[in-house]
């Protein structure tokens, strides 16, 4: 994870820079500044990926995404609509793997001991409660 955290870019198979930098720099996907604006735990509803939380990669080509044009510099991408159409589609991958993992945490979730607590006096006074109405079904009235 630490080597290639981040989603990176590649076209033709040779990686675009600086999109996916395990440094954080090519964090092209604002994925540390969605995360930083919901700092929630996996299991809360709105939780969101960090950028060091995440392997990822996409694999485009010169002659079949015409509209991703490389910068003159050759360091990264011209932000024209075929880049913001390719992040568009990328941030609905996120979000998709975003919201399994967090069905997955509750799916897992440990109770603590006192939801565990919780539960136990719950169940205990429905029984009671159950235990008092036949006491009631019972009970003779005598005038």
């Amino acid at each position: 994870m630490e080597a290639n955290k981040g989603i990176r870019l590649y076209r033709d198979h040779f990686r675009v820079r600086p999109y996916g930098e395990p440094s954080g720099k090519g964090d092209w996907l604002d994925l540390g500044q969605r995360r930083s604006a919901n700092p929630e735990a996996i299991t809360q509803k709105y939780w969101k990926v960090a950028p060091h939380q995440v392997v990822g990669a996409v694999f485009i080509g010169r002659e079949s995404n015409i509209n991703l044009v490389d910068q003159t510099n050759r360091e990264g991408i011209v932000e024209g609509s075929g880049f913001f159409d390719l992040r568009a589609a990328l941030l609905k991958a996120v979000v998709f793997f975003e919201e399994k993992a967090h069905e997955s945490a509750l799916r897992r979730k440990v109770k603590t001991t006192s939801a565990e607590a919780k539960e136990k006096a719950d169940n205990a006074r429905l029984e009671v409660r159950v235990k008092a109405g036949r006491l009631k079904l019972h009970h003779i009235t005598v005038l």
